[in-house]
């Protein structure tokens, strides 16, 4: 068996796909405990929160759309199905998932119903 290893930025986009998964309902704990075992992941969360107790969580370096990747990652859609259901050209999900148009509360909520979640998970 090959097994590479990951990169920190590689890492970080699927730890953030899982917990958007998790927070969205597509996968449960018990899954992930088959592959983590809960003890395992509290020694981690209480670690990450000994590091930094004094400090509020940032996540403001996720991008939109980051977050509208992982969203169509954990969803198995693709950025045409997306276009499709929301009757707009390919280019502008892609124009929204790289920065070159933003992401509004309108849009949020455009794709959030598209994808039936809630649209504050990209805003």
């Amino acid at each position: 068996m090959i097994t590479k290893k990951m990169s920190r930025t590689e890492m970080s986009s699927k730890l953030f796909e899982l917990g958007l998964a998790l927070q969205l309902g597509k996968i449960t704990t018990k899954e992930i405990e088959k592959h983590i075992p809960l003890t395992k992941f509290r020694a981690i969360a209480s670690q990450i929160e000994e590091k930094n107790a004094h400090e509020i969580w940032d996540d403001s370096n996720i991008t939109s759309g980051e977050k509208l990747r992982a969203a169509l990652n954990i969803h198995g859609i693709s950025q045409a199905e997306l276009a499709k259901k929301l009757s707009v050209r390919n280019q502008k999900i892609n124009d929204l998932m790289n920065g070159r148009i933003t992401l509004t509360v309108t849009w949020a909520k455009k794709i959030g119903e598209a994808l039936n979640v809630s649209y504050k998970n990209f805003v």
